[in-house]
């Protein structure tokens, strides 16, 4: 963050967005999460681009989420309090004074982001179906001489921290 953009200590939790999420149009959501979460951070200055990414990615994911829990609770808000008390509880969104920055050490605080899927597994754990997977996005990225000196440098080597680095190199 640049200057001094960001309030003391700044919390957004679910909770504070609900209803404004609620009350949103359809189409228009997302932006009015992202304007709601700015207002409760009290941005002085024009917010930095890495702001403006990050609480996009909040107002996204909150967006993702909260239209699930919605589902489930029959689109009832009240049900929705009731039922979703952890979930409401969450922090999504926290700026220190000190570092400035979205601060991830509270337990209870989400992720701004996650990553979209399952964890990747390790290349020994992996299933025939994904290691097969993974080797054919070897041979579309890498051309056959690099992938033939890789398995020379490992067969001809029997230094594990070589191994490693070739596999580290080729991405498995």
């Amino acid at each position: 963050m640049a200057g001094n953009e960001a309030g003391h200590g700044a919390i957004v939790r679910n909770r504070d967005l609900i209803d404004v999420r609620i009350e949103a149009p359809r189409g228009n959501r997302k932006q009015v999460v992202y304007e709601k979460i700015l207002s409760l951070i009290d941005i002085t200055d024009e917010p930095s681009k890495h702001l403006k990414s990050n609480i996009m990615k909040c107002s996204q994911l909150f967006g993702l989420k909260m239209a699930n829990k919605w589902q489930i609770v029959g689109q009832s808000r009240n049900r929705l309090l009731q039922n979703q008390v952890y979930w409401l509880d969450k922090i999504i969104y926290r700026i220190n004074n000190d570092s400035e920055e979205n601060t991830s050490s509270d337990e209870e605080q989400e992720p701004p982001c996650r990553s979209v899927g399952w964890p990747r597994v390790p290349f020994e754990e992996a299933s025939k179906t994904t290691k097969r997977r993974r080797v054919a996005e070897l041979t579309t990225d890498r051309s056959a001489n690099e992938l033939q000196f890789a398995v020379n440098v490992v067969s001809g080597s029997n230094h594990t921290s070589h191994k490693f680095l070739v596999l580290v190199q080729l991405k498995l």
